[in-house]
C-alpha cells in the first residue's frame, strides 16, 4: 500500500507547500525539510520584532514569529522554528527546533515539540509531547497525549501496514496524524503510528501501526 500525503492533509495552495512538502510524497519525508522552509519564511515581512518578546521568553535568532502571534512570558523556543499568524504559545512551553508551526494553533502549559510540522488548527494544549511527527489541520491531543518517538531497543522504526512492514529508515519517527484527528487525554501512540482523517480516539488509548479509516 502506497501512502502520500494527500491522504491525510489538505495543503494551502502556496508556494511554501508546492517547494517543500509535496502532496504525493510519503509525508514523512517532509521533516527532512522543515529548516529550508523555515529559511523562506523567514523573509516574511510579517515577523514578530525581537523587542516585542515578552520578558521571561528565550528564543533563538533563527526563531522566526508571526507579528499576530501570542506569546507568554515564560518560554523556551529554539531555531529552526517558525510560530503562524494567530497561533497561541503558552507558559512554559519549549519548542526544541526544527519545528513549523501553522496559524490559529494553540501550544499549551508545559507542551514539548521537536522535529516537527503543526498545520492550522492544531491543539496541543496541556503536558503534550511531539517529536518527529507531523501533524494536520484541526488536530487536537488531550492532556498528556505523547507521541513517542524512540523505540525502546532503539532499532529504525518500521510502519506496519495491512501485515506488510515499511522501512522508514529512521530511529526517530512519532506519529503522523490527520486531518481532524482527536486523541483522548494521557494517550500514548507508538512509534510510526499513522492515523487516518477524521478518527477520534477515547482517553488512555495505546495506538499503534497504521490506522485507516472506518
Amino acid at each position: 500500500m502506497s501512502i502520500s500525503a494527500d491522504q491525510f492533509f489538505d495543503l494551502p495552495d502556496s508556494v511554501l507547500y508546492r517547494k517543500f512538502f509535496c502532496n504525493d510524497q510519503f509525508p514523512v519525508a517532509w521533516l527532512d525539510n522543515i529548516a529550508d522552509a523555515v529559511a523562506m519564511l523567514s523573509g516574511s515581512q510579517e515577523i514578530m520584532l525581537r523587542s516585542d518578546y515578552p520578558v521571561g521568553c528565550v528564543i533563538d535568532d533563527s526563531v522566526f514569529i508571526h507579528k499576530t502571534a501570542k506569546l507568554p512570558p515564560m518560554c523556551v523556543i529554539q531555531g529552526p522554528t517558525y510560530i503562524g499568524a494567530h497561533t497561541e504559545i503558552r507558559p512554559f512551553a519549549y519548542l526544541r527546533g526544527n519545528v513549523m508551526i501553522g496559524k490559529n494553533c494553540m501550544i499549551g502549559n508545559s507542551t514539548e515539540i521537536k522535529n516537527a510540522i503543526l498545520l492550522d488548527h492544531v491543539q496541543v494544549p496541556h503536558f503534550n509531547y511531539v517529536g518527529d511527527s507531523i501533524l494536520g489541520n484541526h488536530v487536537h491531543l488531550g492532556a498528556g497525549v505523547i507521541l513517542a518517538n524512540l523505540r525502546l531497543d532503539q532499532a529504525d522504526i518500521k510502519i506496519s501496514i495491512n501485515g506488510e512492514k515499511i522501512e522508514t529508515g529512521r530511529r526517530k519517527f512519532g506519529a503522523i496524524l490527520g486531518d481532524y484527528v482527536e486523541i483522548g487525554c494521557n494517550s500514548v501512540l507508538n512509534p510510526g503510528c499513522i492515523i487516518a482523517k477524521n478518527r477520534k480516539f477515547a482517553p488512555l488509548s495505546s495506538l499503534s501501526g497504521y490506522i485507516g479509516s472506518k
